[in-house]
């Protein structure tokens, strides 16, 4: 029996949506919550726009093109493993999981859209048979959050980095000696390489992204008044300059204490903050480096070619 479930988004708007299915597995070395819910095609196209479930183009490789727009849209979600942790002690088995959210006040972690993951999407859509008959088959669209959280237990942020670029798929070169991994990544306005470190004394994850030339001389000044202006405005990133080197750099940062282990959602998150803001300047910056821009692909592609 479906259920109103009413979450709250990173813009702390209501969202209500129709739960199917929810269980709960505290046990194994992978206790996971699951839960599916029902929306409609353009609550879902909200959804992907603000990345409300961690639902983002990056993360589900499937187009407009494969949603149907006029049959309901189910999403299969997954609490993040972090979120889990800090209430499974209220969890008890047995539990009705649906009746326990809809119960939850509005500051519950478990109501906020950011603490699940969406690891599969799915639609009922009517086809034609063999027979000539009309039947309704499920079209299932996995994304890159269908695979089972990787075991961390006694690793190294750096192995832990390793790990995760592994499983989402990302073609690198690893630098062994300072535990830096290059990836190249493609924009909408442009490309460019990404250094992303970790740092396993401090326990500190950086996402560098590196604009593709050199500052000449000449414009050093006029650089650094524009990135001073653009500082003033990024707040999950931070642009800097090194006139010895003539190289800029859009750094994010990302500390883990107390025993933090790197999740999908979080190394995402950072990923995505930091490219999309050096995605937004980048033309300007190349201009004031009297350079063209570089035509480029959105997303973190697959295969790169050192």
């Amino acid at each position: 029996m479906k259920k109103s479930i009413s979450f709250i988004t990173r813009l702390d708007k209501k969202l209500q949506v129709s739960a199917l299915y929810a269980k709960v597995n505290l046990e194994g070395e992978l206790p996971h919550f699951h839960l599916s819910i029902e929306t409609t095609p353009s609550a879902f196209f909200l959804m992907e726009k603000y990345s409300w479930f961690n639902l983002h183009p990056k993360s589900r490789g499937i187009g407009h093109q494969h949603i149907n727009r006029y049959r309901a849209v189910i999403l299969d979600l997954r609490l993040n493993t972090e979120v889990l942790e800090l209430v499974k002690e209220e969890l008890k088995k047995d539990m009705e999981w649906m009746q326990y959210l809809q119960e939850q006040p509005e500051n519950s972690p478990l109501l906020q859209t950011e603490n699940w993951i969406t690891w599969q999407i799915r639609q009922i859509l009517p086809t034609i048979n063999a027979q000539g008959q009309s039947v309704d088959i499920e079209n299932k669209y996995p994304t890159l959050w269908a695979e089972s959280e990787p075991n961390f237990s006694d690793k190294s942020l750096s192995q832990q980095l390793e790990t995760l670029l592994q499983l989402v798929k990302w073609d690198f070169k690893k630098e062994e000696k300072e535990n830096t991994f290059l990836i190249d990544y493609y924009g909408e306005k442009g490309a460019w390489q990404c250094r992303i470190a970790a740092d396993n004394l401090q326990n500190i994850c950086q996402f560098v992204s590196v604009l593709p030339v050199k500052v000449p001389q000449e414009r050093h000044f006029d650089m650094i008044e524009q990135l001073t202006r653009i500082n003033q405005e990024a707040t999950l990133a931070h642009f800097s300059f090194n006139t010895h080197t003539h190289e800029v750099v859009c750094k994010s940062a990302e500390s883990f204490k107390n025993g933090e282990k790197l999740s999908e959602t979080r190394f995402m998150t950072l990923a995505e903050n930091n490219t999309e803001i050096m995605d937004k300047y980048i033309e300007t910056l190349l201009k004031i480096s009297n350079m063209e821009v570089r035509e480029g692909f959105k997303g973190f592609r697959k295969k790169v070619v050192f």
